[in-house]
């Protein structure tokens, strides 16, 4: 539950300014052993591509693509093949900027853009952490964030640190009672990812708490400014959609493409739980272990009555599980409520954040491992990689 708002944030305070620099230091220390375990695997196992290709992969190169050519216009021949369509546009947006300002190649141009959004992201974290909690909590939080086992995420050109980052902000703003900027910054998350636009729900959920529908028939510019922060939330998803129907002339393209290419068609998402649970591979079985344990994270965030953080990491997992049991684990790594959820039980186990930290860093370098040892060796190199590679997808 959102705490009452503070005439000076505590975040804000010079008095915490050291809380910022551990944050940026938390967020430097993990990339460099995250850039340096990947250097040692791309010299020992590597597949030949160069060190920025070795951790600019898939949906990375789709963005790339959008970099140097934009959205196509038109689908191939067939929708067997995919198209852009499916990428959102923010990503692409600021490392095209970057690459122009710094002339360096695409690839690398993401790669920066990661980087600098996950590290404005730990700063927004540990303001989200100090005001909502405490001093001690948001240290611990930036920690298990930062070291997490899938936070190669963070460093390889995906959309997850942007997404990280605007939720983030929007929590905090949110807090602030800023709700306009709170909702800017939801548009934002929603230009990143569709799971942006998901904002709307702890925002909902907070604006109800805070008694919105007590005061429906009262004239309050604080309310209607709540209402508008709501509202702008599925802007950004808007906007895509606009360029969409003018580009192609179907609005829901990134939609259709993902049914029509990626056979991501909604459905019941307890099913598609069942089915991996019941399915003879490893690597659906190791899905739906995480799926599960991310609703039992839900789970625990509402006994301890953070609706909103669970309301928005509910939404965050079935929404792409009603498609496919496939990449969750990413999914769910990409929402911050995951990390909140995580701290809070660590500190109520009592366990010691230093073996908490640390297990979850080893997980992180054999990770990293198995990202840049590249796709040849998870296809020859037998059953450990194949299965080690599945579980990154």
């Amino acid at each position: 539950m959102m705490q009452a708002p503070r005439v000076t944030p505590l975040c804000a305070r010079s008095d915490h300014a050291n809380g910022w620099i551990f944050a940026l230091v938390a967020a430097i220390v993990s990339r460099i052993l995250v850039y340096a375990i990947g250097y040692a695997a791309h010299r020992l196992v590597g597949d030949g591509v160069s060190m920025a290709q070795a951790f600019c992969r898939w949906d990375c190169y789709w963005y790339v693509g959008i970099m140097r050519d934009s959205y196509a216009s038109v689908p191939p021949d067939t929708l067997e093949g995919e198209v852009n369509w499916a990428f959102f546009p923010l990503l692409p947006l600021l490392a095209r900027l970057i690459w122009r300002l710094t002339q360096v190649s695409p690839e690398l141009a993401l790669l920066i853009a990661g980087n600098m959004a996950f590290l404005l992201a730990t700063i927004a974290i540990y303001c989200y952490g100090r005001e909502e909690f405490d001093e001690a909590f948001a240290r611990s939080l930036v920690l298990i964030t930062a070291f997490n086992p899938y936070s190669i995420y963070f460093s390889a050109g995906y959309t997850e640190p942007l997404l990280l980052l605007m939720t983030a902000l929007a929590f905090v703003l949110w807090g602030r009672e800023q709700f306009l900027l709170a909702g800017l910054a939801g548009a934002g998350a929603s230009a990143s990812r569709i799971v942006g636009a998901l904002l709307v729900l702890p925002f909902a959920i907070w604006a109800l708490e805070d008694g919105i529908l007590q005061r429906f028939w009262e004239s309050r510019d604080r309310d209607l400014r709540m209402l508008n922060g709501i509202l702008l939330v599925p802007l950004g998803f808007a906007l895509f959609m606009t360029y969409l129907y003018f580009r192609t002339g179907d609005a829901l393209a990134t939609i259709h493409v993902q049914a029509a290419a990626l056979g991501r068609v909604p459905g019941n998402p307890f099913r598609v739980l069942f089915e991996a649970w019941n399915a003879p591979t490893s690597v659906q079985k190791y899905f739906a272990t995480v799926i599960t344990l991310g609703l039992g994270l839900v789970l625990y965030l509402t006994i301890r009555r953070r609706f909103g953080e669970a309301a928005f990491m509910l939404a965050g997992i079935l929404a792409p599980l009603g498609a496919m049991s496939w990449s969750m684990p990413r999914y769910i790594f990409g929402l911050l409520p995951t990390y909140v959820a995580v701290t809070m039980l660590t500190r109520d186990l009592r366990l010691p954040l230093s073996l908490t930290v640390g297990a979850l860093g080893i997980l992180n370098g054999l990770v990293v491992v198995v990202w840049v040892g590249g796709p040849e060796r998870a296809l020859h190199g037998g059953r450990f990689w194949a299965v080690a590679f599945g579980a990154l997808m």
